[in-house]
C-alpha cells in the first residue's frame, strides 16, 4: 500500500494564479488572451475532478515503468488521466502558446518536482522504474511507511458502541438462516433481504456495508 505523506494544496495556488491571469490588465482582453482563459479553466476543472480510470497510487505496481509526469502528478496527487486527455500538457512549456508562466511555475516550483528533477534513476527520455520511484518516494518522505499507515489508520478508526455491536450479533444470526436457506445469496441479495424483515431498520446499502463486512461468512 502507497500513500502521500502531505495533503496537497496545488490546486488552490492553481486557482489563485489562473484568476490573476484573468485580472492582468495587461495583456487586454483579445480572442487569444480569453482563449489562454478558458484552456486554463478547463485544465484546472479536469485536474479537479477524481478519476482512477488510469494509474493511481493503488494501482502504481501493476505499471513498469511511470512518465516523469505520470510520476509528479501521483505525488501532487493529481488524477493522471489527464496527461492522457491532455497528452501535450508539458509544465515546462506554454500551453496553447499562451504567456502562463506563472501559472506553471504551481507545478515547477512544487518540492515534488523540485526533489523529483533532481533524481539519478530517470531515463535519457525521462521516464524511470515504477519501482526506483517508489523507494526513492519512501525514503524522501513523500510515501507513508506501512507502519505509518497503519498507525494513521489506528488513529482514525472509531471504537464501535455497544448498540452496533448488538445490531452486528443480530443481524449474523438472521444473515446465517437465510444463508441456510439459499445458501447462493451474495452479499447484496442478502443485505436487501435483510433489509426487508421487521426486525431491522436499516437500509439494504447500510446493511452491505457496515455489517456484512462483519459477517464471518464473507470475511
Amino acid at each position: 500500500m502507497i500513500r502521500l505523506a502531505n495533503n496537497h494544496n496545488l490546486l488552490k495556488k492553481l486557482k489563485t494564479e489562473i484568476d490573476a491571469f484573468k485580472n492582468h490588465s495587461f495583456y487586454g482582453r483579445s480572442p487569444a488572451y480569453q482563449h489562454c482563459i478558458q484552456v486554463w479553466e478547463d485544465i484546472y476543472s479536469a485536474l479537479s475532478k477524481s478519476d482512477d480510470s488510469h494509474i493511481t497510487l493503488n494501482n502504481i505496481r501493476m505499471f513498469d515503468t511511470l512518465s516523469y509526469h505520470e510520476a509528479l502528478f501521483l505525488m501532487l496527487g493529481l488524477p493522471t488521466s489527464f496527461l492522457i486527455k491532455y497528452s501535450g500538457f508539458d509544465i515546462y512549456k506554454p500551453v496553447s502558446k499562451c504567456p502562463d508562466h506563472h501559472i506553471r511555475t504551481v507545478f515547477e516550483h512544487s518540492i515534488e518536482n523540485q526533489a523529483l528533477s533532481r533524481t539519478t534513476f530517470r531515463k535519457p527520455d525521462n521516464s524511470m522504474l515504477t519501482s526506483l520511484f517508489t523507494n526513492w518516494g519512501h525514503e524522501a518522505n513523500f510515501f507513508l511507511s506501512d507502519s505509518q499507515i497503519s498507525e494513521q489508520e489506528t488513529k482514525t478508526s472509531k471504537p464501535r458502541s455497544q448498540k452496533v455491536i448488538e445490531q452486528q450479533k443480530k443481524i449474523n444470526l438472521l444473515a446465517r438462516t437465510a444463508m441456510y436457506d439459499y445458501p447462493k445469496h451474495t452479499r447484496e441479495s442478502l443485505s436487501i433481504d435483510l433489509a426487508n424483515l421487521d426486525d431491522i431498520s436499516l437500509s439494504s446499502e447500510t446493511i452491505r456495508r457496515e455489517y456484512l463486512s462483519g459477517f464471518p461468512e464473507f470475511l
